[in-house]
């Protein structure tokens, strides 16, 4: 009897096993290399996924500052190795992953904020939120990026 219970086991360790490996649990926070550069927070990652960048909001093509924030975010991160982090809806009405990337350790989201190529948008609470906020604000009194006098 302790046999047949000990394969049972064993089964269902393989088959739980082999059902994440292919369905299941995916890690929060994932590598991947990005692509793309589609706008200031709009990005293509390997595999042609596109990721939008959580917490954020960029000028739109043909606003002010779309053509710096765009810039800047392909000096940062395109064709390198980034680290997305999820953090509440999978995905946006557009079918975009919504996340968090990280070049190293530095929040690239946050980063576009302190230097005035993007401003706070959340849609819920976050855990980067009041950061950002305050990077914002300094960027707004600092006359950084986007917030300079327009010439």
């Amino acid at each position: 009897m302790k046999i047949r219970t000990i394969i049972y086991l064993l089964v269902f360790i393989i088959v739980l096993f082999l059902y994440n490996s292919f369905f299941g649990f995916k890690p929060e926070n994932d590598r991947t290399i990005v692509t793309n550069v589609i706008d200031g927070d709009t990005i293509v990652i390997s595999g042609g996924e596109r990721v939008r960048l959580l917490g954020i909001d960029t000028p739109e093509k043909g606003e002010f500052f779309y053509k710096e924030s765009k810039a800047r975010l392909e000096e940062l991160i395109e064709n390198k190795n980034v680290t997305l982090e999820k953090e509440g809806d999978n995905k946006d009405k557009y079918d975009r992953l919504l996340r968090y990337i990280f070049l190293n350790d530095t929040n690239i989201n946050l980063q576009m904020v302190e230097e005035g190529l993007a401003i706070c948008y959340f849609y819920e609470k976050s855990k980067y939120q009041e950061a950002c906020k305050n990077l914002e604000e300094n960027a707004m009194q600092n006359k950084i990026g986007r917030w300079q006098e327009k010439s």
